[in-house]
């Protein structure tokens, strides 16, 4: 049976895909307000931070990147570390956080093209029927190919970022609402002076802003050279879009001028996003649909790379037969994993259908997007301690303390704080309502599921289980 199509990627190919991942249009605009509200106008400080945690994370992955080129990401590397059972349970909570992108994704733009339509063309039609429109061209895509798939996000995500550039530099060039200053890189400038824990939980949803910069390394089989280009990969998405990130903080300040910031966290608070009156000011009141549509572009584009990576993780798994074996397989025309693509989107389809309706799709979006800012962050962490066992016990002579210690020793330091933060926001102490009090009952009790699933791989399917993660053993 063959696998994933060798070589369908260049080094632009795998940049682009793991950009469109992390939305950049679609962070910028939802996430500055959340940032804002906790950090005031030090908001670019936060984002610096998170940046820098990033990189470093980033660095890490690249390590592992170089020796094991797998759709397995997370998951095998963690295999490779500390053995099959550990790798397991990483590959559980990465399955979760990336199986819940989509549904995410989904309950999101199904609701932005219900109000553009009843805005801009004054046609009422439901929000799932555009999700489950959106549902069947992402599945086209991505069936069709990675290359298919590549060619749309980097077309979209050169859209996004002409757009909001432009933008930015208008505002900018206008000198905003109290002319140019740095206030957004002085921690001072928090809402209480040197606030940490507000600087703190901001840089939380600063560093869920590039959650997805990862993905890049579940395309490493289909990468041209994976152990030279993935790392590069991972560097230059972080670098490009964390400047763009640092650039939308300096724009948002700047916009709404440093002395207004305890008005503007006031209509935040009333459900008013910052950016609104910034772009209508910037290029006038009917500006408001060329945001939207940049928006539906943005998150079109990171659905459709959140989509590919989340089944290839889906792949890997089936094709160690952890899960249903049938995902491991491959289209031979394309080489593309259809069945695992066919099975997932029809999941997160009903999943987002549920949750929308139940509650509403917005809530449905914040909801999952928690679920995904957990997992994901608790793998970043696995990933970094999993790097300094990985090195010193498979590659002695080249594991350096500063390289493989150190290094993803301040990486997790770094994430404390957001952790902790995405943790607080969903307890009732934390401010979090139904339905987010609920997050934690589900992450805590897909891991249960997980350790008792591990528990029956291992005592009823001993040979599958010894055999995870050895599909690059050589």
């Amino acid at each position: 049976m063959s696998g994933l199509k060798k070589g369908a990627l260049t080094l632009g190919g795998a940049v682009a895909m793991t950009a469109a991942f992390m939305g950049p249009a679609t962070a910028s605009y939802f996430n500055a307000s959340l940032a804002v509200q906790n950090s005031g106008n030090a908001i670019g400080f936060a984002f610096l931070l998170a940046m820098v945690a990033v990189l470093f994370l980033a660095y890490t992955i690249s390590q592992f990147a170089k020796k094991i080129p797998s759709a397995g990401f997370a998951y095998t590397f963690s295999v490779r570390a500390f053995g099959p059972r550990a790798g397991f349970l990483t590959g559980w909570l990465l399955l979760l956080g990336y199986a819940l992108v989509t549904p995410q994704m989904l309950s999101a733009m199904g609701y932005f093209f219900h109000e553009f339509f009843v805005t801009y063309l004054h046609v009422n039609i439901s929000w799932g029927i555009f999700s489950v429109a959106t549902a069947a061209v992402v599945l086209f895509l991505a069936c069709r190919g990675v290359s298919t798939s590549i060619r749309v996000a980097l077309i979209m995500l050169i859209i996004e970022l002409v757009v909001m550039l432009a933008i930015f530099l208008t505002i900018l060039f206008q000198g905003g609402a109290e002319g140019l200053s740095v206030a957004a890189f002085n921690p001072a400038n928090s809402l209480k002076p040197y606030d940490w824990n507000g600087i703190g939980t901001a840089m939380m949803w600063s560093i869920l802003m590039f959650v997805g910069f990862e993905s890049a390394a579940t395309l490493g089989e289909e990468t041209k050279e994976p152990k030279r280009n993935i790392p590069r990969a991972l560097v230059l998405a972080v670098v490009g879009i964390g400047l763009f990130f640092l650039l939308a903080a300096f724009s948002v300040v700047i916009g709404y001028g440093p002395g207004n910031v305890s008005k503007v966290v006031d209509s935040i608070h009333q459900g008013t996003n910052v950016w609104d009156a910034i772009f209508s000011k910037a290029w006038g009141p009917k500006s408001s649909i060329i945001i939207m549509l940049v928006i539906l572009n943005s998150m079109f584009a990171n659905l459709l790379a959140g989509f590919n990576a989340a089944v290839r993780v889906i792949y890997a798994m089936g094709r160690e037969k952890v899960i249903f074996s049938v995902l491991g397989e491959v289209n031979e025309k394309r080489q593309v994993p259809v069945k695992a693509a066919i099975y997932y989107m029809v999941v997160s389809l009903i999943l987002t259908l549920l949750l929308g309706y139940g509650w509403d799709p917005m809530t449905a979006y914040g909801w999952t997007g928690t679920i995904v800012g957990i997992m994901i962050v608790l793998v970043y962490v696995v990933i970094n301690f999993s790097l300094i066992r990985f090195y010193k016990k498979q590659y002695p002579a080249e594991f350096s303390v500063f390289k493989h210690v150190i290094v993803p020793l301040i990486a997790v330091a770094l994430l404390y704080l957001p952790l902790k933060g995405v943790i607080m926001s969903t307890l009732p102490s934390g401010g979090g309502v139904a339905p987010m009090t609920y997050v934690l009952w589900v992450a805590l009790g897909w891991i249960v599921f997980g350790v008792a699933y591990m528990f029956y791989l291992n005592k009823n399917k001993s040979n599958t289980f010894s055999n995870i993660g050895k599909v690059f053993e050589s």
